[in-house]
């Protein structure tokens, strides 16, 4: 992986820290929804800790590199009106915004109704661009309550309401097995709660192509996140959330950050081949985005999510901020 720049975090004793240029806020926690005066403190100071969720180490993160955030939420509501502080710094932000449609069911307890969230999508897109607000349905699940016709079904009028204000949607299906926590939180909730079949998987990506055509724009697409499935024929390629072509078309005129991502814009087609150094390490099979440095805590998210794997449990929450 490429290197980032190693910076002092002006603590007595330590050693210097490294200094991303991409900061992933986060996929621990949701920091918009819960976290944003926090994360304004810590660039202010000028560095964060970030502490290892599997052997407990805590290292510093310089953040006075940083030249672009991506900002993971189910609600955004909460830092809308923080957003200001960003822009007077000329930080680059977009918008990973994942809205389901599972509140039936009881599967995202902590979140506002689904209204509202619809709402709050619209209004953050018509505040930054829909180019900067990726929609995202993670993860598609089925169970005895909710079985994948009815999934469809939500997932298109979600789509009706939200294609005009976002370019891209990107889903995951669900992955019980990978995942201890997600196992544990599931049989509290909902024992029923199951990986989708390949059969199930194939008429999700039916309905996601209808979605498409039914969306008929040339500039939104679909796109699956860390499938292994080949779905190209129904038009979705395997995407990447953080993604390389879509931060080089958006923040093209920032030097700092296409120089270290090597861009070099060709005469001849608006797409290039990111480096293979740049490519994210630990994250799960077949994921595809860019390398990132992400912070927030494991265990922090209030939003109790069942299918979560980064709250060991849903109902105790361990406040770290």
């Amino acid at each position: 992986m490429k290197p980032w720049p190693r910076v002092s975090t002006g603590l007595p004793g330590q050693k210097p820290a490294r200094a991303p240029l991409i900061i992933s806020a986060s996929r621990a926690t949701d920091i918009p929804a819960f976290y944003g005066k926090w994360l304004i403190s810590q660039f202010e100071q000028g560095y964060t800790e970030w502490k290892n969720p599997y052997s407990g180490i805590v290292n510093p993160v310089n953040l006075s590199k940083c030249r672009l955030i991506i900002f993971w939420t189910k609600n955004a509501a909460p830092f809308i009106d923080l957003l200001s502080w960003f822009d007077s710094q000329n930080i680059n932000y977009y918008f990973l915004y994942t809205i389901n449609s599972y509140d039936s069911e009881s599967y995202e307890p902590g979140l506002p109704p689904l209204d509202e969230r619809i709402s709050t999508f619209k209004k953050l897109s018509q505040k930054i661009g829909r180019e900067r607000v990726l929609w995202r349905f993670d993860p598609i699940l089925v169970s005895n309550k909710l079985p994948i016709k009815e999934v469809t079904e939500r997932l298109s009028e979600l789509a009706r309401q939200l294609t005009p204000f976002t370019c891209r949607l990107i889903f995951s299906f669900i992955k019980i097995h990978r995942y201890q926590a997600v196992q544990r939180n599931c049989s509290k909730c909902d024992s029923s709660i199951r990986e989708l079949t390949l059969d199930e998987k194939l008429e999700a990506s039916a309905a996601l192509m209808q979605i498409m055509q039914s969306a008929n724009r040339e500039d939104f697409f679909v796109q699956s996140c860390g499938s292994k499935e080949d779905l190209s024929s129904y038009g979705i390629e395997q995407g990447s959330c953080i993604d390389y072509d879509l931060i080089t078309g958006l923040f093209n005129s920032d030097e700092k950050l296409m120089d270290f991502l090597e861009y070099e814009p060709s005469l001849f087609d608006d797409t290039t081949t990111p480096p293979r150094s740049l490519k994210a390490t630990g994250q799960q099979p077949f994921c595809r985005c860019l390398q990132s440095a992400d912070i927030g805590f494991y265990n922090s998210c209030p939003h109790g999510c069942v299918y979560c794997y980064a709250n060991h449990s849903p109902t105790k929450i361990k406040m770290k901020f």
